[in-house]
């Protein structure tokens, strides 16, 4: 299980479910650039929205091609969950399960996306059929 915490939060934001999750989960929760105990890498404040929200989803991927995980659970809170839907939208063969935590940023274009791959085969499983019904859910 893969976890990203909002904007103004740490990896710490999900100590107290660690408990809880590490009998069934091998947990990882990543500090975004430049907060926590990461640094800020070679993020440049004249990338464009897309270059820097591709800046830390790429970091993401490479972070998992490192460790050779193969898929996860994806669990992203507030900035974490926009940029964990980001990635979902990009990388889905590698997300088992995508929960999102009050994400910021989430529209009814995502999700008209989502659902787009979904129909066409792109996701594993039904698991994303339920998220899609969830999002239309809130959105309406």
């Amino acid at each position: 299980m893969v976890m990203m915490h909002g904007f103004g939060g740490t990896s710490l934001t999900f100590l107290r479910l660690f408990n809880y999750l590490f009998p069934y989960y091998q947990v990882h929760a990543l500090d975004n650039f430049g907060i926590g105990y990461s640094s800020s890498g070679n993020y440049r404040k004249s990338f464009n929205d897309n270059e820097a929200i591709d800046y830390y989803i790429d970091a993401v991927e490479d972070w998992r091609k490192k460790l050779d995980i193969q898929e996860f659970e994806l669990v992203g809170h507030s900035f974490g969950g926009y940029l964990a839907l980001n990635y979902a939208l990009k990388y889905p063969e590698y997300v088992k399960r995508l929960v999102l935590l009050s994400p910021a940023g989430s529209n009814r274009g995502a999700s008209e996306s989502l659902k787009q791959r979904y129909e066409n085969g792109n996701f594993k499983t039904k698991s994303w059929l339920y998220f899609l019904e969830t999002i239309y859910a809130c959105l309406l």
